[in-house]
């Protein structure tokens, strides 16, 4: 901001803070009912098509026409994310996909006389090196082989790699019982119950990490930097690769821009757009993913950055992925906050093993699917 404001003094750009998602959407809706909205919003695709049903953002086409700026820079699928009704809303700002990789501890690997590429050959061998890497029983271990990330986000990821998913395309069908996403749950189950801390228990990952107590995460961009090279400060080798491929022998990706809009309600959009554009430029962008301020926007020059390639160990291993990971689905009534935080509250039980799998799941459809089948949000 401080630098934006240097280049152009007569913009003024003040920071408002809002609390994290899912209680974000709530706030951001409820300022803009109010007519205290700030004029630029931060808007994943979490619920980036809910705000655009309900006339949250500008479009941009208009201003972008206007401006004559260039987006032959900017990757298809980035875009298409910022659409609504064939009109672009908003600019892919930071752009991943989601739960994709693992963080791992080379020592303990080699302890437990397994190598990463070992662990990470399939979805059973991963499974297996975790449990050679796990010391004690649920409940009171003191070592841990593995760490599954939460939420429908990284669920899914590990839902799509065994050829699952979590509702169908128009987001009105759970298919978590399909055959395909069973076998993805099992497997997630099995390493929650047999490797990992337990579920709900209130543990903090990134200290078991850094303290050299787990000897993988299922990661996602920002485990290059948290807990990162400072908390772990040498104690041990690090790295971050690549998740297994599947049975549908693909890595299981979630396709996710964090996108930066105009809010309609805006008095002063021209001006927005000139701080909108700066957020986006090459070298803002460096600055930002190097200072882990935000993942990498969805343009080649930002995606491909020789600095960013080299430095960020995440993005190494990720890069391959953003020409080819699957899009984000969105539930038709555009209450993805709501199924999200109750995913975890029905797939707790489940996790923890004080439920069985077949009746757990049942449960959880149930819950599951009447959000789903509410009306738009």
């Amino acid at each position: 901001m401080p630098k934006f404001m240097e280049k152009n003094p007569n913009i003024k750009v003040v920071l408002d803070t809002l609390p994290a998602e899912p209680e974000y959407w709530a706030k951001v809706a409820a300022l803009f009912a109010t007519g205290q909205a700030g004029d630029f919003i931060w808007a994943s695709n979490g619920n980036f098509l809910g705000y655009a049903e309900n006339g949250v953002p500008r479009e941009l086409d208009s201003i972008i026409s206007k401006d004559k700026y260039d987006l032959g820079d900017y990757t298809k699928v980035g875009l298409d994310n910022m659409r609504y009704q064939g009109k672009l809303f908003g600019m892919p700002w930071g752009s991943h996909c989601q739960n994709c990789l693992v963080m791992y501890n080379e020592d303990l690997l080699k302890e437990a006389g397994v190598t990463i590429e070992q662990a990470t050959a399939s979805y059973d061998a991963l499974y297996e090196a975790a449990k050679k890497a796990t010391k004690g029983a649920a409940g009171s271990r003191t070592q841990f082989g593995f760490l599954p990330a939460g939420g429908q986000t990284a669920l899914n990821c590990n839902l799509r790699a065994f050829g699952g998913e979590t509702y169908d395309a128009a987001g009105k069908k759970l298919l978590m019982n399909d055959p395909a996403a069973i076998e993805a749950i099992k497997w997630t189950q099995k390493m929650w119950k047999d490797t990992a801390p337990v579920f709900g228990s209130g543990f903090n990952g990134d200290e078991l990490f850094a303290t050299g107590k787990i000897a993988m995460v299922q990661a996602g961009y920002p485990n290059h930097f948290v807990p990162g090279e400072k908390a772990i400060a040498g104690k041990f080798k690090w790295g971050i690769t690549l998740m297994p491929k599947g049975p549908k022998g693909i890595v299981g990706t979630q396709f996710t821009v964090n996108g930066i809009t105009i809010s309609s309600a805006s008095k002063q959009p021209d001006a927005t757009w000139e701080y909108m554009k700066f957020m986006m430029d090459p070298v803002t962008q460096e600055e930002i993913v190097l200072n882990n301020g935000g993942r990498p926007a969805a343009r080649k020059a930002v995606l491909d950055n020789p600095k960013i390639m080299s430095t960020v160990t995440s993005h190494k291993a990720m890069r391959p992925l953003y020409d080819t990971a699957l899009g984000w689905p969105s539930p038709a009534n555009s209450r993805w906050p709501e199924f999200t935080t109750a995913l975890d509250q029905v797939m707790g039980p489940i996790w923890t093993g004080a439920i069985e799998l077949e009746p757990g799941m049942k449960a959880a459809t149930v819950k599951l699917q009447e959000i789903l089948d509410k009306p738009k949000s």
